[in-house]
């Protein structure tokens, strides 16, 4: 007994199958219809289907015509379907039909690309932006470290001025001590 695939639904709408269809991401809720000739006992009819590349063997025997796949993940299928007549012969060959989900934009090579290159950017632009603010940060500190070591050796030439005058004071105030003792005397 030949089989058919004789419809075929996205979100139960009813599409037009083409040879190997391409469906976008959000098109994965997929139903197929399919049926068998068989004059002699149709009641007696069995199928099974199987969706190659989601599926990992065929379906149990079912009289059903019917199924419907659910959220269906990007990729490669397959849906193909047999019949076994009342005398317990399959057909030959299933009847199948190829089509493919295409992954969203966030699964695609291209965005994992884009992703990397921006964080390897960012991280590039923190690095670059990080080491500008350490070398003014630097330039600064030396700037107030140069402005204050010129203001210390200013403070220590006072300093040492003021010895120098102190110093002459005391050695004055001794010759005056000791020229007083010496008159004194």
């Amino acid at each position: 007994s030949p089989v058919y695939i004789s419809d075929m639904r996205i979100f139960m709408e009813p599409v037009e199958f083409e040879k190997e269809m391409e469906l976008s991401y959000h098109r994965n809720n997929i139903s197929f219809s399919y049926f068998a000739i068989n004059f002699s006992a149709p009641e007696k009819l069995r199928f099974q289907y199987m969706l190659a590349g989601f599926d990992r063997q065929w379906s149990p025997l079912t009289t059903e015509t019917y199924v419907n796949y659910n959220y269906l993940p990007d990729g490669n299928f397959n849906f193909m379907v047999r019949a076994r007549n009342s005398e317990g012969i399959w057909n030959s060959n299933p009847a199948s039909f190829r089509f493919s989900i295409v992954p969203p934009f966030w699964k695609r090579w291209w965005f994992y690309l884009s992703g990397f290159l921006l964080i390897v950017t960012s991280i590039y632009a923190f690095i670059r932006m990080r080491l500008r603010n350490l070398r003014n940060t630097t330039r600064m500190l030396q700037s107030q470290v140069e402005a204050r070591t010129e203001a210390l050796k200013q403070e220590k030439a006072k300093v040492e001025q003021q010895n120098t005058l102190i110093e002459k004071k005391n050695r004055d105030i001794l010759k005056s001590i000791s020229y007083a003792r010496r008159i004194q005397e």
